[in-house]
Parts: structure tokens; C-alpha cells; sequence
């Protein structure tokens, strides 16, 4: 991953990247492409012993998943329960 160190307040500063946790932004692009931690930013978060929780988007957080499919989550018959 390569060294990582606090630059000023939330910006990390590692040798090839540079990210900034508040505005969830690294310059790989993965972080604000996706709406979740790249590995740079996580190295950074657990570098610097945060919650790498803090950092992900609402969305891609279990219990909104499902709350927003709680309505259209319904079982799916297996192949041993259709006729031949």
C-alpha cells in the first residue's frame, strides 16, 4: 500500500495518492466512482484507526437495503419444487 500519513486534518497523503476522507475523495477515482472506500482509503481510515464505517454511503449499508426491498424481497421456488 505504501506509506500513509496524516497530512492536514482528514486528508491522507500516501506515495502515489492522495484522498481526502471528508470529501471522500482519492485519486484513483474508485472512491467517488462507486460511493465506497477504495483500498486507499481504507488503508488510510485503518492506518489512522478510524471507522471505516463512517465512510461508506448510506445506501450500501445493510439495514437500508433492506428497508428499501423489505416490500419486494419474496422467496424464489427451488428446482426440487418444480414438476418434471
Amino acid at each position: 500500500m505504501g506509506e500513509v500519513d496524516l497530512a492536514v486534518g482528514m486528508k491522507f497523503e500516501t506515495r502515489a495518492k492522495f484522498r481526502n476522507a471528508i470529501e471522500k475523495f482519492c485519486s484513483c477515482g474508485m472512491f467517488q466512482l462507486v460511493g465506497y472506500p477504495c483500498c486507499h482509503a481504507i488503508a488510510a481510515t485503518d492506518y489512522h484507526r478510524l471507522k471505516i464505517d463512517d465512510f461508506i454511503d448510506e445506501c450500501f449499508k445493510k439495514e437500508v437495503y433492506l428497508k428499501v426491498y423489505s416490500h419486494m424481497i419474496h422467496p424464489v421456488l427451488g428446482m426440487h419444487d418444480f414438476e418434471d
